[in-house]
């Protein structure tokens, strides 16, 4: 009878990419186009979160669990650039409500329910963050 190896195997890492939308898109607009609103630009989201995909695999060595895109909509209802975002492999979209005035609320809520519920269910092996706020 063979005797089973156990020894210990290397567990190749696992990450997460979570993405404030609303605040990437207000910080990059500002910054590289000196756009006050949202609405004065239009951003390629598939190509944006390949480069965030590619940036990624390129500093942390593991297994991608998924890119979270957290963004906004009137009623939480998604727009048709956020449904088309959500088919994308390895995004989930993730949406926090728009109010009158246009601002986003609830997104840090959930971005902070999904690191709880990642580490809680050890579903990722570390944290780096490279948040500005």
């Amino acid at each position: 009878m063979a005797i089973p190896d156990l020894t210990p195997h290397p567990v190749a890492a696992k990450y997460a990419v979570l993405v404030d939308v609303g605040y990437l898109y207000a910080a990059a607009g500002e910054v590289l186009l000196g756009a006050k609103e949202r609405k004065e630009y239009r951003v390629g989201a598939d190509e944006l979160i390949q480069s965030l995909q590619k940036h990624a695999e390129q500093r942390i060595s593991g297994e991608l669990l998924r890119i979270y895109w957290y963004d906004a909509a009137r009623d939480r209802v998604p727009t048709v650039d956020q449904r088309v975002i959500a088919q994308l492999p390895w995004v989930k979209v993730r949406l926090g409500n728009l109010n009158a005035r246009g601002q986003q609320k609830g997104v840090d809520a959930q971005i902070r329910s999904d690191l709880e519920a990642l580490a809680r269910h050890h579903a990722v092996d570390r944290h780096d963050s490279a948040g500005g706020r």
